[in-house]
């Protein structure tokens, strides 16, 4: 963590002996170290540039004294424990880390801890508050995923203190302690909920496994040896007779994963929404660690491997920077890495129609939390876009990036003035994505300043399954109206099957006869798709002849 601890320290015991003359030695003594006990503050905010963080975090700010009475150094201990269901003074649960660096006992263990010892005095304190560390939130585990009440925990003790899951081992060493409560929002779930999902996760990774395995067309005994040698581990660790019953149960799991993944009847998409909605963060880690190991089974890396396991990377919500570390890892260690093989990825909810190219030229950057309107963020913005020369800019949606009043004309206003600098500097396109209001009849939500600054528009509406497009062009000809549905197999847009897709192919209108015999589906249902077509307005029926509305 070299770069990212900050201190001074100050001797100033001429300065307590100055001050003891018109009260009693002790009670003046006892005075001055009460106004400068140690104290904790939290804060939220973006390091600056020379510490290497561009992400929010934990700024750990404290001063006050510190000095060690028995020696010439200090350990100072953070640690944070979760006090949502427990009293400020109390410790509740201890809070883990998904990072090595911010884990006790030097990542031996997954609760947070973090030490430091410095050479000190007696008298050593620091008069004003300085930023100690920062932690990236989204490094912080809790227990449990939503709204969390997080105790931060601060004390300077001997240099040979040991804590362990989060609690100090020998309180009499402490010497200094301070702490702070700041409230956390969790969007990952927590802990003590993956011990719930354990098992269900554990059986959705041996799938992604497999689908790994088998995305290059054939399933390789060295790669089948990775899976099972994986789950070996997990039944290692079990008493005997726990570990007999797993046993049993990974080896037809596997045999079953196996089956499905060998006659292409995996549903990838369903596979990732499933483990996404279990996992955490720490288990994601894990399950693209054996994807990894897998690719890199037979000595070799191909395309059709790395461009499947970037995908699904993307989609866990993982950092993509530590990915990529790991990803360079294997890249290191294989024989030989093939780049001209085509991707054969249908059989696991790939669209063949993506454009691979166009999909590893777009950059997932970790800035979630940036609000345009404060000028750090969008100078961080303004970096990023310097780092990767972008020719677009999405931002997804509107409404993340700003915190300004969408229906005042003069806020709005000072916002897409940033979208026009952003444009003119860097010559990029900006694409804005934007929700209309609870009546889009009224048209979109927030100020007219919104809709007066766009060149195009594209409006998505839903229309039973499917979503209808309509365009606003105001340099190029308008296209017509179309109807798309989204395929939640392979994660893509499609033109909308159905009633109005059908007639859509016959230029937007048939006779109803006509249409029946082309529909292929009996007379009865026909006619029931029809009207309610007409109900919800997709549909028209004039003098016996359906029409596209």
């Amino acid at each position: 963590m070299e770069g990212w601890i900050i201190w001074i320290i100050i001797i100033v015991a001429w300065a307590i002996i100055r001050g003891i003359s018109e009260k009693g030695q002790e009670e003046k003594i006892k005075e001055v170290f009460d106004e400068n006990k140690l104290s904790l503050k939290i804060k939220e905010e973006i390091p600056p540039k020379d510490v290497g963080i561009k992400v929010k975090c934990f700024a750990i700010k404290m001063k006050g004294w510190i000095g060690n009475p028995t020696e010439d150094q200090t350990k100072m201990i953070l640690t944070i424990h979760d006090n949502t269901d427990t009293a400020d003074d109390e410790y509740g649960f201890p809070v883990c880390s998904v990072h090595p660096a911010f884990m006790e006992n030097e990542g031996k263990s997954r609760v947070f801890g973090v030490n430091v010892i410095w050479k000190t005095t007696a008298d050593t304190y620091f008069p004003d508050y300085f930023n100690w560390l920062y932690i990236p939130k989204e490094f912080i585990l809790p227990p449990h995923k939503g709204k969390r009440k997080l105790k931060f925990n601060l004390t300077a003790c001997d240099s040979d203190t040991d804590i362990t899951h989060g609690a100090h081992d020998d309180l009499s060493k402490i010497k200094h302690h301070a702490y702070a409560i700041v409230s956390f929002n969790s969007k990952e779930i927590g802990y003590m909920d993956e011990l719930v999902n354990k098992e269900k996760v554990e059986d959705l990774t041996i799938q992604l496994g497999m689908c790994m395995a088998a995305v290059d067309g054939h399933l390789d005994q060295k790669e089948l040896n990775i899976i099972k040698n994986w789950a070996k581990q997990i039944t290692d660790e079990l008493e005997p007779e726990k570990a007999k019953e797993k046993k049993k149960h990974f080896t037809s799991y596997i045999q079953k994963a196996y089956r499905e993944a060998k006659n292409k009847k995996v549903s990838l998409s369903n596979l990732v929404e499933q483990f996404n909605d279990k996992a955490g963060k720490s288990t994601k880690y894990m399950a693209i660690e054996l994807m990894l190991d897998i690719a890199k089974a037979d000595g070799k890396l191909s395309k059709t491997e790395v461009s499947f396991i970037d995908k699904i990377a993307k989609t866990t919500g993982i950092d993509l920077k530590t990915f990529q570390e790991m990803k360079n890892k294997v890249i290191a260690n294989v024989d030989k890495i093939e780049m001209s093989e085509k991707p054969s990825e249908e059989g696991f909810g790939i669209a063949k129609d993506m454009d691979e190219q166009m999909l590893e030229s777009v950059i997932f950057p970790k800035y979630v939390n940036l609000t345009l309107n404060i000028p750090e963020d969008y100078a961080l913005l303004k970096d990023l876009i310097r780092e990767h020369s972008p020719r677009v800019l999405i931002i997804d949606p509107f409404i993340r990036f700003h915190d300004v009043d969408e229906n005042a004309s003069n806020c709005i206003s000072g916002i897409f003035k940033l979208f026009r600098e952003l444009i003119e500097m860097y010559s990029i396109s900006i694409i804005l994505v934007h929700h209309a209001g609870k009546d889009p009849s009224r048209g979109d939500r927030g100020s007219s300043v919104i809709t007066g600054e766009y060149d195009s528009a594209i409006y998505m509406k839903k229309r039973c399954n499917d979503v209808e497009l309509s365009f606003d062009m105001r340099h190029v000809e308008t296209p017509a109206k179309r109807i798309i549905q989204f395929n939640s197999d392979t994660f893509w847009f499609e033109r909308a099957n159905g009633i109005v897709n059908l007639l859509e192919n016959y230029g937007g209108s048939l006779p109803k006869g006509d249409f029946i015999k082309a529909y292929g589906i009996p007379q009865s249902t026909a006619y029931k798709h029809i009207k309610k077509a007409v109900k919800e307005g997709l549909v028209k029926e004039e003098e016996g002849v359906l029409e596209v509305v």
